[in-house]
């Protein structure tokens, strides 16, 4: 996306402003006045929505929704929430029915099929945190059924049939994810509990653990934060040194969330003294320095601890804003962490961060990252006079259409 061609389009949505006030803007299209603020400085690319409403008001005929989608042209066309929420669908079906098929059957599959298989959970992986997850899903689900249908059709006797399942199973995983933050959170339990059967059917450590991983997080975000901390801590049994640090996380993050003070410290401890993975493996990116910040920080800030947490906070923003290639879920999750931290002194900034880190999964819909915005609008309710964080709370009344798939809740 070249810089020339988003100062371009922000310049001229200045020149279209002209005179007006960028808070009178902001009522006459009924958007944010942040988003127009960041659209004009050209710091962010502007959402479609907002381009959308703009060219309305304005009458150019689509102009700026020309000039954006030339700037992401190379990107993966888009699915309509209609076919991405009948894709969801076949694929939760599928599911249901391929696990009722596994262990039977006679057809013997091809190695040039496990090495698709393999190659594809690895390109996955490699592009999963700069790809909207609505791109991905056709690709993982195609992927998943051909592996689904061999092990489910499958030769009980082929020595090639654990490795298929593993791939099976870090394609379930994968989509489990991908369902998760879509806001399907009842079909990423599916694909979860499918992902464990060849966990458990295989004994592979690396699926195990990740999968151990995940439970975590579906429990955290239903707000079941004890069962959170005991499934991360469960997860060590694996000894899977590359999740050490993320599995500890989870439970810092979690205990957290429940106050406790002194465990979750404990656990941030673990956290920092856990190798750090020097490459990403399947179906999982590593663990790395500006994340366990963004948990560290986080964690304090949920602690109370504001001050000592604003400075780690700020630290991984800056790492994230500083990579090209920096994962956008991740460089979201970090400046809400940051605006958690910022409560303590300063909620003008605190609410401005959190539509930063909206403005930032606007194309891309993200629930962990809408969900965790939610929970931040809510603290800052009692400040609902303040202007940031009246528009916050504004923006937050209606989930992007692409994430209401579900009922769940973004605040």
């Amino acid at each position: 996306m070249g810089q020339d061609g988003r100062a371009e389009l922000a310049a001229r949505i200045r020149e279209l402003r002209g005179d007006k006030g960028q808070a009178a803007l902001a009522a006459a299209i009924l958007h944010d006045r942040t988003a127009i603020s960041r659209a004009e400085t050209g710091t962010v690319l502007p959402s479609r929505d907002l381009v959308e409403r703009l060219d309305a008001y304005y009458r150019t005929g689509g102009e700026l929704g020309r000039r954006r989608q030339t700037l992401i042209g190379g990107q993966l066309p888009e699915v309509s929430p209609s076919d991405r929420r009948d894709l969801l669908a076949g694929l939760a079906a599928s599911a249901g029915e391929l696990t009722v098929r596994i262990r039977t059957g006679r057809t013997t599959p091809g190695r040039s099929d496990l090495l698709l298989l393999q190659h594809t959970v690895r390109t996955v992986t490699d592009t999963y945190g700069v790809t909207p997850h609505s791109a991905l899903i056709p690709v993982v689900g195609r992927h998943w059924r051909l592996a689904e249908g061999i092990v489910a059709d499958a030769w009980k006797s082929d020595r090639l049939r654990p490795a298929f399942r593993v791939a099976a199973g870090q394609l379930a995983y994968l989509l489990c994810r991908l369902f998760f933050n879509t806001g399907d959170t009842a079909g990423s339990a599916t694909f979860l509990e499918l992902a464990e059967e060849h966990a458990v059917g295989t004994g592979d450590p690396a699926l195990s653990s990740a999968v151990t991983g995940m439970w975590s997080t579906l429990h955290f975000y239903a707000g079941d934060y004890r069962e959170a901390a005991t499934v991360a801590v469960d997860g060590r049994r694996w000894g899977y040194a590359y999740d050490t640090a993320v599995l500890a996380a989870y439970e810092a993050r979690a205990l957290g969330a429940l106050g406790d003070d002194t465990g979750a410290m404990r656990a941030l401890e673990l956290m920092e003294r856990s190798p750090i993975p020097s490459a990403s493996e399947p179906s999982c990116e590593p663990y790395s320095t500006a994340w366990g910040m963004l948990i560290a920080g986080g964690t304090l800030a949920r602690l109370g601890r504001h001050e000592e947490a604003l400075p780690i906070t700020a630290g991984s923003v800056t790492a994230y804003d500083t990579r090209s290639d920096a994962p956008y879920e991740m460089h979201a999750n970090a400046l809400l962490a940051h605006s958690r931290a910022l409560l303590g002194a300063d909620i003008t900034a605190a609410a401005d961060t959190v539509s930063r880190a909206l403005d930032m999964v606007a194309d891309r819909p993200t629930y962990s990252v809408w969900a965790r915005a939610g929970e931040l609008a809510s603290v800052m309710a009692p400040h609902r006079s303040v202007q940031a964080v009246a528009e916050l709370r504004g923006r937050l009344r209606e989930a992007p259409a692409m994430l209401a798939l579900t009922a769940g809740q973004t605040s």
